[in-house]
């Protein structure tokens, strides 16, 4: 799909393909939506310059993501898109800035920059030339990201409360015993640490490749008008940056802590078993004794054997029991 806008009292509004596959009078902003070979021709022969087609885009090297050929900026970003609670989406983005045009080739629809076009048409923005659209472009493209990062944020917090303050809100079978469903909140909480971290990174990539466009961007000339612009994006990049780190320190210090907690559960569970060893080992070898069937064992002969054998069993295990609770190991 091949879309074309042109810039109307600082508003975009879309314009009509002219005829003969040429370029529209007026034309500002170059839309390319997985363009099929013939839109990638057609353009071609309109503008005189190199279209990256999919595979050359899905093939960039970090090191060939910018570059500059005959006055004509190649800057190639990586978007996020998908919605909070499925998994993080990425796919290259790559603008094109050729006089006063610019040009962006996508394949795939991340919704931010389709939300740029509706918040445009509204007039969120001053647009007054193909930077101003890149600047736009690259905000929204920024608070999805910074909206990616606090809804981790927040998830984080309601993890931290189940971890930290014991509360089983992560799992709802009530009728697990009190320890199992612990560890089994910690086990959940692990994960989803695990799945954050995964978008984390993800977005870190975002985050690296768009820096790095815009000081591309920066290094080769940008209009007076849009420095402080370009200026403030940056500015926002680091910002975001030093968010997405903190909340990665978090995620290491969550994770540590909860695998030490799921150990002292574990550890629990062993020292009420050595307990309980140490408290049924002494009526077990009295049991022992008395079921050797010796010919000559004066108790079995006893009126009160059975008795005096369940009474030393009970004394062998209270004694050991006292012990432990004078000693407060229970």
């Amino acid at each position: 799909m091949l879309r074309y806008f042109q810039i109307d009292r600082e508003r975009l509004y879309p314009l009509e393909p002219a005829a003969g596959g040429g370029l529209p009078q007026g034309a500002v902003w170059i839309d390319l939506v997985e363009p099929s070979q013939e839109e990638e021709r057609q353009l071609e022969q309109a503008l005189g310059l190199d279209v990256p087609t999919r595979g050359e885009v899905s093939a960039l090297q970090t090191s060939s993501r910018l570059s500059a050929s005959n006055g004509v900026l190649y800057m190639s970003a990586i978007v996020a898109y998908g919605r909070e609670m499925e998994p993080l989406h990425t796919l290259p983005v790559t603008f094109v800035r050729s006089g006063p045009l610019l040009i962006t080739i996508r394949y795939g629809m991340p919704e931010s920059i389709d939300r740029f076009v509706a918040r445009a048409q509204a007039g969120e923005w001053p647009l007054r030339d193909a930077d101003s659209i890149l600047a736009a472009v690259l905000e929204v493209v920024i608070d999805r990201i910074a909206d990616r990062l606090e809804f981790i944020g927040e998830d984080l917090k309601r993890i931290e409360g189940a971890i930290f303050r014991g509360r089983a809100t992560m799992t709802k079978d009530r009728h697990q015993p009190v320890l199992s469903r612990r560890i089994h909140v910690l086990q959940h909480a692990i994960e989803r640490i695990g799945i954050h971290h995964r978008t984390s990174f993800g977005l870190r990539e975002c985050l690296h490749s768009l820096e790095r466009l815009v000081a591309f961007r920066r290094i080769h000339g940008i209009d007076h008008p849009r420095t402080a612009q370009f200026n403030a994006i940056e500015g926002d990049l680091k910002a975001i940056a030093d968010y997405d780190q903190d909340l990665n320190n978090s995620m290491d210090f969550m994770v540590n802590a909860t695998v030490g907690l799921i150990d002292v559960q574990q550890n629990k569970v062993i020292y009420l078993l050595s307990i309980l060893g140490m408290v049924i080992t002494p009526p077990v070898v009295v049991a022992s004794i008395y079921g050797m069937n010796f010919d000559y064992m004066p108790e079995l002969h006893w009126r009160w054997g059975y008795a005096w054998a369940l009474g030393l069993m009970l004394l062998s295990a209270g004694v050991p029991w006292l012990v432990f609770r004078l000693k407060r190991w229970l």
